[in-house]
C-alpha cells in the first residue's frame, strides 16, 4: 500500500518535501509535475526518501492510476528521474528491482489492443526500462537476465502487438 513518511523517522522538512513532490506529480498542473520530475532527476539529497518514492511509484503505476494514461506517464517519468539521478545509488537496496518490476508489470499486463496514446506510454516505459538496464544491470545483480526471462515468458503467453512493438 501507500507509504506515509509521516509515520517514520523523517524530519518535518523531508516529510513536507515528499508531500509536495508527490502532490505535484499527480496534481492538476503539468508545469508543477515537470518541476517535480526535474527535482527528482538532479537532487543530491533524495536517499532518505527513496523507500517512500519507490513505494509511491509502484503503488501509483500498478494499482492506483494503472488505467489513467496521463498519470501513468508522469509516474514513468518519476521512475526515469530516479534511475537517471547521478546522486542516487539504487544498487545496494531492493529499490532498483522494485522499480524495474513495476515497469515490467506495466508493460506486460493484460490489456486490449492499445490506443495510440497507450502505445506511447508503452514505448516510454520500455525506454525507461532500457535506460535502467543500461545504467544499473550488472552480472552480479542479474537484472538483465531476470528482465529478459520475464519478458520472454510474457511474450509466449499474452502480449499484444502494441506491447511487442514498444519493446
Amino acid at each position: 500500500g501507500k507509504v506515509n513518511p509521516a509515520n517514520y523517522n523523517l524530519s518535518p522538512a523531508l516529510q513536507q518535501f515528499y508531500s509536495t513532490l508527490t502532490s505535484n506529480i499527480v496534481g492538476e498542473s503539468h508545469q508543477l509535475c515537470l518541476m517535480a520530475v526535474q527535482e527528482l532527476r538532479r537532487n543530491a539529497r533524495l536517499t532518505p526518501l527513496l523507500p517512500y518514492l519507490v513505494t509511491f511509484a509502484r503503488w501509483c503505476l500498478i494499482i492506483k492510476y494503472k488505467d489513467n494514461h496521463v498519470l501513468t506517464a508522469r509516474i514513468i517519468r518519476l521512475i526515469s528521474a530516479l534511475i537517471s539521478n547521478p546522486h542516487v545509488n539504487l544498487s545496494p537496496k531492493p529499490y532498483l528491482s522494485y522499480l524495474v518490476s513495476a515497469l515490467l508489470a506495466f508493460l506486460i499486463k493484460d490489456r486490449p489492443e492499445a490506443s495510440s496514446g497507450a502505445v506511447e506510454h508503452l514505448r516510454l516505459a520500455a525506454s525507461v526500462l532500457s535506460d535502467a538496464l543500461d545504467r544499473w544491470a550488472t552480472p552480479t545483480n542479474q537484472l538483465s537476465f531476470q528482465t529478459l526471462r520475464a519478458l520472454t515468458d510474457s511474450c509466449q503467453n499474452h502480449m499484444t502487438f502494441s506491447q511487442l512493438g514498444a519493446l
